[in-house]
Parts: C-alpha cells; structure tokens; sequence
C-alpha cells in the first residue's frame, strides 16, 4: 500500500486521501488504508522540506542516533521527485504533561506546537516537521523542545489581529 522508497509520484498520488492541514510549504493528507501514516505533498520549489525530513531522518537511522530518532517522526518513503514523502502519523493534540520533558534533536529549533504530535500509546511527544531543520550533520544531542508558552501565543495572535485591522 505505501509505496516503495524513490517511487514515482503517481504511485504517491493513488494513495492520497483527505486532506488533514496545509503549511506554507506542504500539504498534508490521509493515507488511503492506512491510518498510522500521512502523506506530505510539497507545494511548487518547496520539495527540499521532504528532502530535509527524509535525509535527517536516514542520517539518523543509519547513524544508530536512536535518542534522535525516539523524537522525530519516521520517514517510511518519499517519491523520485521528492514531492511526496510518507511520514508516521501522530495525535495534534499534545498532553500538557508531556510538553516539559519533550525533547528535540540539537538541529531544530522550533517552538511551535503545531509542529509536534504525540504517539498513539500517549507516553510521549515527536516532531513531525523537521524539514527545516539545520544540517551539517547530526550531532546526537537533544534539547527540551522550547514551546512558545501560551502568553506569547496570544500576545502574538492580537498582535496579528491588530496589524490586519490597519489594513482594513
């Protein structure tokens, strides 16, 4: 069902389902039959997120950087093109008790919530858009993820409300 690693991209276009979110480099879809993954469709000149995701995620397997790999999202494929990758899919909704002991490969900084899910069984949270992450290499080590808190969310969403209404 999900296709093999360098497939083609039709292979990759017969398996897409319901659209779940898009970002402003990927779109992101159901599998059809398949409920433990996602498919990640890059949008135009956007495909090196896939690229990143898929290569920082092998550079992770191969290197045995099992701590990384417990906190990033598995790549199970990407297309020839790079515009589709298969990634595990995780619940959007984060347990709050988690949050402070999520831990982030060195390589990505990234404090938005949006961008991390929680594994099926609940013990524990993984990033799952990686694709912009810093790469010369993989260094091993993690961080705590630095979630935005929750003021600065708002602060930043009345900030955003505000500008929108100078234009209007």
């Amino acid at each position: 069902m999900i296709p093999a690693y360098r497939s083609d991209d039709n292979e990759y276009e017969v398996i897409k389902g319901k659209l779940l979110g898009c970002g402003h480099a990927r779109c992101v879809f159901e599998i059809m039959g398949s409920s433990d993954f996602v498919l990640k469709e890059a949008k135009p000149g956007m495909y090196s997120h896939n690229e990143n995701e898929a290569k920082f995620y092998s550079m992770s397997v191969e290197g045995n950087y099992t701590m990384v790999t417990a906190c990033i999202a598995e790549v199970r494929s990407i297309s020839k093109s790079g515009k589709f990758l298969v990634m595990e899919r995780l619940c959007m909704e984060l347990d709050p008790s988690l949050k402070s002991k999520a831990k982030v490969p060195v390589e990505i900084n990234d404090p938005h919530a949006g961008n991390y899910g929680m594994t099926p069984d609940g013990k524990s949270i993984k990033c799952i858009d990686y694709g912009s992450c810093i790469m010369d290499g993989i260094s091993g080590y993690l961080n705590l993820v630095p979630f935005q808190s929750e003021q600065s969310i708002n602060e930043m969403s009345k900030l955003n409300n505000d500008i929108k209404k100078l234009w209007e």
